[in-house]
């Protein structure tokens, strides 16, 4: 039990005053130094955005408040982004409002209801309440302070504003797989990838040992890039990048007991001479890649306005240098993207594109425990200035089958990733399909290299693939020779999305098998009234929960709509009052999730 005078206030917010003395008075004698602060919605309003929710520790929160309307799922999504919000305990009646509040219980740490209150329990779920918020926000703590991942926005801000920074001479690091190609092609992406978070991990702790004071992230497909402090004198920086060789070397990366060999190049420049944009020291750091690259085994090369210091002494001219390096990186360049799509190009491969994740939830009575933790998946581009272009802008403006092509495929190579990385995999994720991808007759041989290699994973099991009504219709055989392949060999399961056309559901879940189906929440009353021609009638939603096909409610924006979709038998709902996008799953910060292994 937690030391009650770590637990100093608690807001008790509820329209009924009696039962806000009752409630006081119970919490007095259990929680004799605890002080308790009523609040009245009715007299004083709603609490606004001034409000300084930090002075409390708990909240008691009536779901049912009535003033305008209002209700207490309103105001935790009015306070969704305070950090001082405190541990909200909810108190509701019988009926819609206990399972809206079940369903969005990720936003409550608990909820009682009031006809069957109990004294005991109301103080166990204020203490527990209470235990939870301090645990997360020390997690969180840590992993702020602790973390050493950053985002790319700062990491161009780094690159750029050494000299006026203060801080200690810093040094750029940027080390890249050889043969990835080689490796891919034999082994899959995935474990290519896997081996570039496996060094990337190796390159952390071992520069970590060295108080270093390492910062890194991921530059590209095949790179990662680290900030260290410039070591002193600077003449140690090959012997420490000659150690670093050497730990790779002696480390190589582990799945599923068998052993991957590989060798790196490590391009470093300190930045501490440098006043040049982020482009040009990412230019100039390519160079010194470039010359590391020429050798075999683990090799690195220093860059200087003179010359590069390599691993062997071998000396090479700048400007031959930067001609090559400029000829084998438009070499690298990914074909399938016309010209006109070089600024996205260029962010997917500097990795300032990350996924980001919106919650859906169940609105069962009877939850399944392997249909919780639900995600859309999306993606997010950063620019070099810091500002952010969401996929929905990206589509728009770049609306061809190539990019649409390009980032299924990279969507789903990053959420296998994750998956197969992950130590609990216990999230399930929605990934938007295009008819581009349906269309595209390379597309399965591509999943199949995708899949090689990681079968015991298993990772089809956690994604839903969404196909579009249109697309499914306008790709009806393509579509259905997928889904029977990813269905039979990798347990892949499939959404139908979009669906405009409440009359068709029905004909499109019975000539395919679909585990769900999305609809936009104010088609849920006609879906739940449409009557079904199916044999022994009965209306199509009973029809498609009786088949194991579940209905997503989605775009939902206020306590009201998902009221109504619960009315109206959703068995899902998604939208920016359910949860706003994510970047991260574990913990909700703005560093960017690099994960190494």
């Amino acid at each position: 039990m937690v030391d009650k005078t770590n637990l100093e206030r608690i807001l008790i917010l509820d329209d009924d005053a009696d039962f806000r003395k009752l409630l006081i008075t119970y919490l007095g004698k259990m929680l004799t130094d605890v002080e308790l602060i009523e609040y009245d919605p009715v007299v004083n309003g709603t609490p606004g955005e001034d409000f300084d929710w930090s002075r409390y520790d708990v909240l008691i929160l009536d779901y049912y408040l009535t003033r305008n309307g209002l209700t207490g799922l309103d105001i935790l999504q009015m306070n969704r982004k305070n950090q001082f919000f405190p541990a909200a305990v909810m108190l509701t009646g019988a009926g819609n409002e206990e399972i809206a509040v079940r369903a969005l219980k990720s936003g409550v740490y608990d909820y009682l209801r009031k006809e069957a209150l109990n004294k005991e329990q109301l103080k166990d779920s204020i203490i527990e309440a209470w235990v939870k918020l301090k645990t997360e926000r020390e997690r969180l703590n840590e992993l702020t302070s602790q973390s050493h991942a950053f985002n790319k926005a700062l990491f161009y801000q780094q690159l750029e504003n050494v000299e006026n920074s203060g801080n200690t001479a810093r040094v750029l690091l940027l080390i890249e797989l050889d043969k990835h190609e080689q490796l891919e092609n034999q082994f899959g992406m995935i474990i290519r990838d896997n081996i570039i978070r496996h060094l990337a991990r190796r390159s952390f702790d071992a520069l970590k040992l060295k108080k270093s004071n390492p910062s890194i992230t991921r530059f590209s497909d095949v790179s990662i890039a680290l900030l260290i402090d410039e070591p002193i004198p600077q003449s140690t920086l090959e012997s420490c990048l000659e150690e670093l060789c050497t730990v790779l070397g002696d480390h190589p990366y582990l799945f599923e007991e068998i052993e991957y060999t590989y060798t790196i190049s490590i391009g470093a420049m300190a930045l501490s001479r440098q006043r040049a944009s982020a482009e040009e020291v990412i230019q100039q750091i390519r160079i010194a890649l470039a010359t590391a690259n020429k050798k075999t085994g683990n090799t690195f090369a220093i860059y200087s306005d003179a010359k590069i210091a390599t691993s062997n002494e071998t000396d090479t001219s700048a400007k031959e240098i930067h001609a090559q390096a400029k000829s084998n990186n438009a070499e690298t360049k990914k074909t399938d993207l016309k010209s006109a799509l070089s600024k996205i190009q260029n962010a997917f491969e500097e990795k300032r594109v990350i996924q980001t994740f919106q919650p859906v939830i169940s609105l069962l009575t009877t939850e399944d425990d392997k249909m919780q933790n639900i995600y859309r998946v999306s993606l997010q581009m950063l620019d070099p200035d810091g500002s952010v272009t969401h996929l929905q802008d990206i589509q728009t403006a770049l609306n061809t089958a190539d990019i649409q092509k390009y980032i299924d495929r990279w969507m789903l190579r990053e959420t296998i990733g994750r998956i197969v990385n992950s130590n609990t995999a216990q999230h399930i994720f929605l990934l938007k399909l295009s008819a581009a991808s349906l269309a595209d007759a390379t597309f399965f041989n591509w999943l199949r290299k995708l899949l090689s290699g990681i079968d015991k994973c298993n990772p089809g099991r956690h994604i839903f693939m969404e196909i579009s009504e249109i697309d499914f219709i306008s790709c009806q055989k393509q579509a259905t020779a997928l889904i029977k392949y990813l269905n039979e060999s990798h347990d892949f399961r499939f959404m139908l999305g979009f669906v405009n056309n409440i009359d068709k559901i029905e004909q499109l879940t019975a000539e395919l098998y679909f585990d769900l189906v999305k609809i936009n929440y104010g088609s849920m009353k006609q879906l739940q009234e449409t009557v079904s021609n199916a044999e022994g009638g009965g209306y199509v939603l009973q029809k498609l929960r009786s088949n194991g096909t579940y209905v997503i409610a989605d775009n939902i924006s206020d306590a009201t709509a998902l009221t109504n979709a619960i009315s109206a038998g959703a068995d899902y709902a998604m939208g920016e009052f359910i949860g706003e996008k994510m970047t991260q799953l574990e913990d909700i910060t703005n560093v960017e999730s690099f994960e190494i292994i």
